[in-house]
């Protein structure tokens, strides 16, 4: 439910890496670039798919 809660929208949409703000950006820039993300909203809905896909 974490993911699916306005504060993660609010944390990771943004369409570019300047615009994203956080106290683990650089983690998060980090882990974009091993990932081949370009967005930190790329980061959200890969982990939303990665949700959806758990077969529960």
């Amino acid at each position: 439910m974490k993911y699916r809660s306005a504060v993660s929208s609010k944390r990771y949409n943004h369409e570019r890496q300047d615009d994203y703000h956080d106290k683990g950006k650089s983690k998060t820039l980090l882990y974009m670039q091993e990932k081949g993300f370009e967005r930190p909203i790329d980061i959200w809905f890969d982990n939303l798919m990665h949700i959806m896909a758990l077969k529960v």
